[in-house]
Order: structure tokens, then sequence, then C-alpha cells
């Protein structure tokens, strides 16, 4: 299998899912703030609750997801559990090279090196990531950004 046709498969395998639906960034639920959700996972049959909640979700081409929690943690699942990433997130997005974005609670795009979050300088609201690992950003007028040689156009 390549590295697309697992990202392909791994997108599809993870949701949220609580009987509420999910939330815009900045969106609060009811009178109070955002809450996590149940993280459910298709194993081909049903679905099934998998270790951890977030308000949003995003799967890497191995399948193991990076959750931003209501209180704007950042997690990873490894092998051995969740890693908190530094930072905080109202949005996440991993493509399918592997590569991770962050809309970063001060509404700026960050990039995941490894290590720490390398800052875009673009604003947005919403991000999505391709196969490619191009970063897909929203702004908050709605207009729409695609990441092209270093920069959103």
């Amino acid at each position: 299998m390549t590295v697309r046709q697992a990202w392909r498969v791994g997108c599809a395998v993870l949701v949220l899912l609580a009987g509420v639906p999910l939330l815009t960034p900045g969106e609060v639920l009811g009178q109070g703030a955002p809450r996590d959700v149940d993280i459910y996972e298709w194993n081909g049959t049903i679905w099934t609750r998998t270790e951890g909640a977030g308000v949003r979700v995003a799967v890497g081409p191995n399948g193991q997801p990076w959750i931003v929690r209501a209180n704007g943690q950042i997690l990873r699942r490894t092998r051995d559990g969740y890693r908190q990433l530094p930072g905080a997130a109202t949005d996440i997005a991993v493509g399918g090279d592997g590569s991770a974005w962050i809309v970063g609670t001060d509404g700026i795009v960050y990039r995941w090196t490894g290590r720490l979050w390398e800052r875009m300088e673009f604003s947005a609201v919403a991000i999505s990531a391709d196969e490619d690992g191009n970063p897909w950003v929203v702004n908050a007028s709605g207009q729409i950004f695609r990441w092209d040689e270093g920069r959103f156009i």
C-alpha cells in the first residue's frame, strides 16, 4: 500500500461522534464552552469507541489520530498512548505525507517540524491538508487559500 492509499484509508477510519454536531472554531455549544466528544473507529463491521476525545481530529497516513481538545491542547497518538504537543490550536490537519498543520488559538497557521510549531504568518479559521501534505485554509472572510511553493495563494 502506498502512502497515498494509506492516507485515504486512514482518513475514513476515525470520526468524532457524540449526538451533537461538530463545532466550528470559536463556536459554543449551548450556553457553555465546547466540550470534548468521543472518538470512534470503524473496524470494518461496526463503530467502536477508541481512546481519546476532542473537538477536532485529523488522521495521519499511519492511521494514528492527532486531536485538538476543547481547551486547545494538541495530542498525537503514538504506540504508547497520546503525547501532548506544545502550543494550543482551534483546528488541525494532517496530510497524506504525514505533515501536520494547525490553526493556533491566535488564528495563525503553523506547521509541525517534529519538535515545534513553525509560524506561517497567515491567518485562518479552518484548515485541511491534501494527500501531498499541502494545507488548504479558510480565512475569517470565507476566502479559501492553498499552500503553493512555500506560501498561501
